[in-house]
């Protein structure tokens, strides 16, 4: 059975995330529900561009009938008030990285949507690259030995204008 997902936050990080679900559609494995943003212009260009409904309320989405899951694409300092908005929906929920911009706030999402029986994750794509499937395979045959301490640094940066996205997604 399809899984019916809603996306609400239509700004820069939905075009990998709908090219996704656009695939994952023709395999028959979710229904796209539609998408939500306060801007008019973004659910504009998102109808337009993936031929999807548009909701001119979040509420309106999160009471679509089908609606099971909610990807949250919003700032990150926006996820908080959404997230909670779609547990208190009754929506499992995937989240585009960071959960949240502080532990509390993130604590918090966390907490709500245990309390309610809601599932919750946090988009971390990278994680089924190539190389990254190969290291997991390597650990779990034992090809490494068995770890006794580990660290990684990746080399992407991103400065406070990035995260201070206008609430608008």
């Amino acid at each position: 059975m399809a899984i019916g997902v809603g996306v609400i936050g239509l700004g820069m990080a939905v075009q990998p995330h709908m090219r996704a679900l656009r695939d994952l559609e023709r395999g028959g494995r979710v229904r796209i529900i539609g998408g939500y943003a306060p801007s008019e212009a973004r659910r504009a260009t998102f109808s337009t561009t993936w031929q999807a409904p548009v909701f001119v309320t979040q509420d309106a989405l999160l009471e679509t009938p089908g609606l099971d899951l909610v990807l949250v694409l919003t700032p990150p300092g926006a996820h908080l008030p959404v997230a909670l908005a779609a547990i208190a929906a009754g929506k499992h929920l995937i989240i585009e990285k960071p959960l949240e911009l502080s532990v509390a706030r993130g604590e918090a999402l966390v907490a709500t949507a245990k309390s309610a029986g809601v599932r919750c994750g946090v988009c971390l794509q990278h994680r089924f690259r190539p190389a990254a499937l190969r290291l997991k395979a390597a650990l779990d045959n034992g090809a490494l030995g068995e770890p006794l301490s580990a660290s990684a640094s990746i080399r992407w940066w991103r400065d406070a204008a990035y995260f201070a996205q206008p609430d608008e997604a």
